[in-house]
């Protein structure tokens, strides 16, 4: 494939093999934490989880849109912006948020000191100590726990009884579009729906009364019958509609987690407006099934996703997944995560 010949290019022009993994493993590492500060921030704050990250940031992000014309899937992103010193600044100041996924702080403070240096010497090119490779390894086995931890929490759905537009729409049936679809879309298009909840580790209690800061709702689809709906597809259309704040789903959506195809998981922060909410589930669900193509004889639903579903990940946002382990996570985490 093309990017193996690439890699193999790049090593037989002379480019140091252990060089290639520390970068290797320093994205693993900084994803992470990227990813562990966007979600601690979305389930606790909402929309307004941005403000989190500084006006410098968002600078940032508004003059790459000079580079529109060759935009990554970043582009949207506005914590792929985010300076990694401020990424750990925001760690430590709002310690009380990650501190359950991260080693103890007085630990973790000397792990970030040790690891912004080597980040620094990757930021400018300049050639690794013969060590570096060995400290962020060892980073990440220090972390693993945690993100164990992380990922089994999200896992943790559950079904919650509780009132409010959410609920009472879309579990007991009163949204306009639930009433619509739900009976329709499991006879006509054999697709289901489940709305459960979830809690992270820092929050209050494990009582996900869905009121407070740190529960997630989890909107779950699986696609049993003849069609299956392409991942940009469902992104591109979850844009176009609008629900009465003017807000898309996209606006309001924390995750879209695609575990296999055919399996979808939609999360929204519950501190956000809970009207809102029902109406991006009903969004979800008008292009989930406007969106589904007949699914061909030799393509069945498989266990894992195959790579052409995989490859979507390349021109997604980060916060849309296909096969990741954070859309195949358990709450038992019977696998590593991190450790090299």
């Amino acid at each position: 494939m093309a990017e193996h010949d690439a890699l193999d290019g790049l090593i037989d022009s002379g480019f140091s093999r252990e060089t290639l993994a520390l970068y290797g493993r320093w994205w693993q590492l900084e994803t992470w934490l990227r990813e562990l500060v966007y979600t601690e921030l979305r389930a606790e704050r909402g929309r307004g989880w941005e403000a989190a990250l500084g006006q410098q940031t968002a600078t940032r992000a508004e003059r790459d849109e000079l580079n529109r014309y060759m935009a990554s899937a970043d582009r949207g992103d506005l914590l792929a912006f985010l300076d990694v010193g401020l990424l750990f600044k925001i760690i430590d100041d709002r310690w009380e948020l990650f501190q359950p996924c991260l080693p103890p702080r007085v630990r973790w403070l000397g792990m970030a000191d040790e690891l912004q240096a080597v980040r620094h010497r990757i930021a400018h090119v300049r050639r690794p100590h013969r060590d570096d490779l060995t400290r962020v390894e060892q980073a990440l086995r220090n972390l693993d726990d945690g993100a164990r931890m992380f990922h089994a929490a999200y896992a943790a759905s559950r079904k919650v009884e509780v009132r409010g537009p959410v609920a009472e729409g879309w579990r007991a049936g009163q949204h306009p579009v639930a009433s619509r679809l739900i009976s329709h879309a499991e006879d006509q298009y054999g697709t289901s729906f489940k709305l459960r909840a979830s809690t992270r580790p820092w929050a209050p209690s494990a009582r996900a009364d869905l009121a407070d800061a740190g529960a997630l709702w989890h909107a779950e689809w699986l696609q049993t019958g003849a069609v299956e709906t392409d991942p940009i597809d469902f992104w591109t259309g979850l844009g176009t509609l609008r629900g009465q704040a003017g807000r898309t789903a996209q606006d309001l959506a924390v995750h879209v987690l695609w575990s296999t195809p055919g399996d979808l998981t939609v999360t929204f922060a519950a501190v956000d407006d809970g009207q809102a909410i029902a109406d991006a589930l009903g969004e979800c669900y008008d292009v989930l099934l406007m969106r589904a193509r007949p699914r061909r004889d030799d393509e069945p639903i498989r266990d894992d996703p195959w790579p052409s579903w995989t490859a979507r990940n390349n021109v997604l946002p980060g916060r849309v997944q296909v096969g990741s382990a954070l859309s195949m996570a358990d709450a038992e985490m019977p696998f590593r995560l991190l450790e090299p």
